[in-house]
């Protein structure tokens, strides 16, 4: 078969209707067994469309909760509803995703392009960027909506400071106003920021519980509709990748993939259905995509931990203790990777956002007269981290090299050794 066999094949699916409609990024114009987290939500945004500045929010909740599509689902709803008043309400919203713009620059300029002013990729100062914002600001009315997706990567590479001085901006941008709503899979996160910034934000809480698996059911029933044909899906296919996102942390996100997968793998085998076996093949083919995928977008520091792990289980060593997790993961970063190694409280904190990832375990264990120390496990074949990370710019050559007792990291000035 060549190519135009193929796309014409392709442009005449036998099983799919749209499949854009499986995404993650679609947001569907129902959202089944949200319904109060959209109303709590709606209630904290409500006073934008009498001129006054809601309060910050937090939205929580696992992976796969629908916490980003329920946050852009009403504020979407919340700009259009402003701009049909008798009286229109000028409401900005502008969705940032900060595991993607992961460094201050990005972040502001981002937050700069939400009100139509355009700031170079790079070549400024962010002091230059945060002053262009704020004049933008000033030179308009608005109530400025501002959703930070995946905070806690967020505050993980750039620090606190910088959410303060997000969060102190309304200080200086009158006539416009800011609120900030940041969504995180970290249910601590609150707890572990600096208490100014916690004052700062002042914020509201919406919690996402997990999906049970009839509502998984629920919602994949919906979305099937518009996006299989008609008789496309066998009976059992929706029911067990429901059951599959159960167990696995109701994640809906995770369904809604498993699902897409199976359709394109009965496409490919030339299928008019889709069958519990094309969800099988598909679980296997997303598990692999899933872990890689994941460990490609941490952050430098917790790739490096995963790395460190990841040679000590390939040396027979199956668990670290925190303070020989520390050691390692600061030898590395400090022989010149970054500037500085993140402190052990924020180690902690990378620590127990892999363990919530499924991708590390770390359990407390008393050893007696010398107290109560973390054993940090990795949870993934060693392999795969090395896979994920064999062709990353900064870790590439170290990942290669891991399961030597002694690494060599080679630069221009000579050979460096690296420990782990």
């Amino acid at each position: 078969m060549d190519l135009s066999d193929i796309f014409e094949s392709a442009s005449r699916s036998k099983i799919f209707a749209d499949r854009s409609l499986l995404r993650p990024d679609y947001v569907p114009l129902e959202l089944p067994h949200r319904e109060k987290m959209i109303t709590s939500l709606g209630r904290i945004l409500s006073p934008a469309l009498v001129g006054d500045r809601p309060s910050n929010v937090f939205v929580y909740g696992l992976t796969g909760t629908g916490k980003t599509a329920v946050t852009r689902y009403v504020t979407s709803a919340l700009a259009d509803h402003a701009s049909k008043m008798k009286t229109p309400v000028p409401v900005s919203v502008k969705y940032i995703n900060t595991r993607e713009n992961d460094t201050s620059y990005r972040v502001l300029a981002e937050m700069a392009s939400g009100i139509g002013i355009r700031v170079p990729f790079t070549g400024l100062s962010v002091a230059e960027v945060r002053a262009r914002l704020v004049g933008a600001l000033r030179s308009i009315t608005t109530i400025y909506v501002v959703v930070l997706d995946e905070i806690d990567a967020m505050i993980s590479r750039i620090g606190d400071p910088f959410l303060y001085q997000i969060t102190r901006m309304n200080e200086e941008i009158q006539p416009s106003q800011m609120s900030i709503i940041g969504i995180t899979n970290d249910i601590r996160l609150a707890d572990n920021l600096d208490p100014r910034v916690k004052s700062s934000l002042n914020d509201e809480q919406v919690f996402f519980p997990q999906y049970q698996a009839n509502e998984l059911q629920d919602i994949l029933a919906e979305r099937a509709k518009l996006a299989f044909l008609p008789g496309a899906l066998e009976p059992d296919v929706i029911p067990f990748c429901a059951a599959i996102g159960a167990r696995e942390h109701g994640d809906a996100r995770r369904s809604l993939d498993l699902l897409r997968r199976a359709g394109e793998i009965a496409e490919i085998r030339g299928a008019n259905r889709v069958q519990r076996q094309d969800v099988e093949e598909a679980r296997a083919a997303l598990e692999n995509d899933t872990i890689i995928d994941s460990i490609k977008s941490l952050t430098l520091d917790s790739r490096v931990l995963l790395l460190v792990l990841a040679n000590a289980k390939l040396r027979g060593k199956d668990k670290l203790t925190s303070g020989e997790l520390y050691a390692s993961y600061e030898n590395i970063i400090t022989n010149g990777l970054k500037d500085n190694a993140l402190t052990e409280r924020r180690l902690a904190d990378l620590v127990k956002s892999l363990e919530m990832s499924n991708l590390i375990t770390a359990n407390l264990v008393s050893e007696g007269r010398g107290g109560r120390t973390k054993h940090i496990s990795l949870q993934i074949d060693p392999s795969r981290v090395i896979q994920s990370l064999a062709d990353d710019p900064r870790l590439g050559d170290l990942a290669g090299s891991v399961g030597r007792d002694v690494l060599a990291h080679h630069e221009d000035c000579g050979a460096r050794r690296w420990i782990l």
